[in-house]
């Protein structure tokens, strides 16, 4: 072997061992054991998602609820990309997996198999492997580990768990269903997290969606110790994530969380082709009140001519102030509407938006 060789053969073993530490590189590393049709394209949005699911691995963050558009990554991250790289660092491990279809819970197992039965996975962890006999529903590690693959309302008597990841608890379609969505919390609260070796101690994910106000995320949120990350894909208002390292990544009102997957007129086209209701839901992760908001922009109509003095009986302005510098990127803007009032009709005559500064 020659130096050029050696250097390389070098650099490789520290990109091996780096990612032991890493869920973000070691999905990068792995990734064409998951789709090997596609290239991994690195996005921002990913590193804060590795972020947080190695923070409930690490017992920094003991419970986890993730709010984040379809196809954004999420469950390649975190129920199939994660499972491998917790059994890789600890092979006796107990994780399982739960989401709200057998069909869809064997599709992620087989992914993870794939990437435990990888040459990339045997190079970063070379002292892990599978049990040659195990069945996808169970992949059992010869540690004693294993990935338990179940769906929302399945058996789990018997097995214990360290770590619980659930993935899309409900269908969309069985979002209004008052039953279903309590069926799937019940399940949960008293069967799932039952099977927590260390009781208290047991780290829980929960990976979707928004579906509904009351919808599993909904309800977990309202109890004590769930920290919460929601990612819209389009941000409403400023945004700040973790990125590990003392590093973080923002994002001013109206930026997309991922153009790269996701641009504008992609956005536009789910817009289209959806409730509005549905939309907030799943992707700005701002699910309705039940019945709808009370406001709706197709309620509001356009006119080409201001009404006259002598129909207006009253004008009204609305102040919504968030005072900050002009010179801020990440400052909120004060906003005044102006409108007129005749009879039941109401006119928008001016809006004012601008940062303002406090005087005193």
């Amino acid at each position: 072997m020659n130096e050029d060789d050696k250097l390389t053969a070098l650099a490789r073993q520290a990109l091996y061992a780096a990612a032991r530490d890493d869920l973000g590189l070691f999905t990068s590393l792995i990734f064409g054991a998951i789709e090997p049709e596609t290239v991994f394209k690195a996005a921002p949005h990913f590193q804060v998602l590795s972020r947080a699911l190695q923070d409930v691995l690490d017992g920094k963050t003991p419970r986890l609820l993730l709010a984040v558009p379809p196809r954004f990554g999420k469950a390649m991250l975190g129920s199939v990309a994660l499972p491998a790289f917790a059994l890789g660092r600890q092979p006796g491990l107990k994780v399982i997996c739960a989401s709200y279809g057998d069909q869809l819970a064997k599709d992620f197992a087989l992914k993870t198999r794939n990437v435990m039965t990888s040459e990339a996975y045997a190079a970063i962890f070379p002292g892990a492997a599978l049990e040659g006999a195990s069945a996808l529903e169970e992949l059992k590690t010869p540690k004693k580990g294993y990935r338990l693959a179940t769906s929302v309302g399945g058996v789990v008597t018997g097995k214990g768990a360290n770590l619980i990841i659930i993935d899309d608890p409900l269908k969309a379609i069985e979002a209004e269903s008052e039953p279903a969505r309590r069926t799937a919390y019940d399940w949960v609260k008293g069967s799932l997290m039952s099977r927590f070796d260390l009781g208290e101690l047991g780290r829980m994910i929960v990976i979707m969606q928004r579906l509904h106000q009351d919808d599993l995320i909904g309800r977990l949120k309202a109890e004590e110790g769930w920290k919460v990350l929601e990612m819209p894909a389009r941000a409403i208002e400023p945004l700040s994530f973790d990125l590990g390292g003392g590093k973080t990544w923002s994002l001013k009102g109206g930026d997309l969380l991922y153009p790269e997957g996701l641009g504008e007129a992609a956005l536009a086209e789910r817009r289209a082709s959806m409730s509005e209701a549905a939309f907030n839901a799943q992707y700005l992760q701002r699910p309705d009140a039940a019945g709808g908001t009370l406001f709706k922009l197709k309620h509001f109509q356009r006119y080409e001519q201001r009404p006259y003095d002598h129909h207006i009986e009253l004008i009204v302005q609305s102040w919504d102030l968030a005072l900050s510098e002009e010179d801020n990127p990440e400052g909120c803007f004060s906003v005044c509407t102006t409108w007129a009032i005749c009879g039941l009709k109401l006119y928008l005559l001016h809006v004012f938006r601008r940062k303002l500064e406090f005087h005193s």
